[in-house]
């Protein structure tokens, strides 16, 4: 799998933010309690000391991009995650942007600047669920991207036909939650995204294993008991 230009670009990204955190460090006592946590009204409600507080979403950052690339050196169907590729750099940017925009609210509120935490990040959030679930569908047979469950893993045609529906189900969910930004409360538009995810799950659990019966080459073998 091409890994070198998303390594490179995560890479990118992850100097900019450390860059941008250095420039405020300066200019943040080391006493000050850095905001990390808001509430469902954006109020914060969740504090860390200057170090930890300023270093855990680089960190986070890091984390990801190690994870990311360990993916593709130990997942046994690597031809398969290749045949996934797409999906796996959207949830790749996708996580890599959603933490760099995390880490600018925290900056910029531990410089005193006031920033719509909720209003920009659930967004995106919602954003990139409705992209991943455009190509969950196009996914392939593999450990570590799209619905993985003993029965999808075992049938092609169960991993095609659910995470069909899967990515359905999660354009559903973010266009459902951008939905409710703009006609409710960001409350509101919480509850329905995460709802609807854990939702979606449970029911892709369900199809995998009806897809799965449905498939006669899985029980070809299937030994009759004496």
């Amino acid at each position: 799998m091409a890994l070198r230009p998303l390594l490179i670009a995560g890479f990118a990204l992850l100097a900019v933010v450390i860059a941008f955190t250095g420039w405020a460090w300066v200019q943040i006592p080391d006493t000050a309690l850095i905001a990390t946590h808001w509430d469902l009204n954006d109020h914060v409600n969740g504090h860390m000391h200057k170090i930890p507080g300023l270093l855990i979403g680089p960190a986070i950052m890091v984390a990801l991009l190690i994870f990311f690339w360990a993916i593709t050196k130990i997942e046994p169907r690597r031809n398969n995650l290749t045949r996934s590729r797409t999906f796996f750099a959207v949830g790749f940017a996708g996580g890599l942007a959603i933490a760099a925009l995390a880490q600018i609210h925290v900056v910029l509120t531990a410089l005193g600047i006031s920033t719509p935490v909720l209003q920009t990040v659930l967004p995106a959030v919602a954003t990139l669920v409705i992209v991943m679930g455009n190509f969950m569908g196009k996914t392939r047979s593999n450990f570590f991207v799209g619905v993985r469950t003993p029965w999808t893993l075992e049938s092609d045609h169960s991993w095609e036909k659910t995470n069909r529906w899967a990515g359905r189900f999660f354009i559903f969910s973010g266009v459902a939650t951008l939905v409710a930004l703009i006609v409710s409360t960001k409350a509101v538009a919480v509850g329905i995204l995460v709802g609807a995810l854990v939702a979606s799950a449970l029911v892709s659990v369900v199809l995998s294993y009806v897809f799965w019966k449905q498939d006669p080459s899985c029980h070809a073998h299937d030994s009759v008991p004496e």
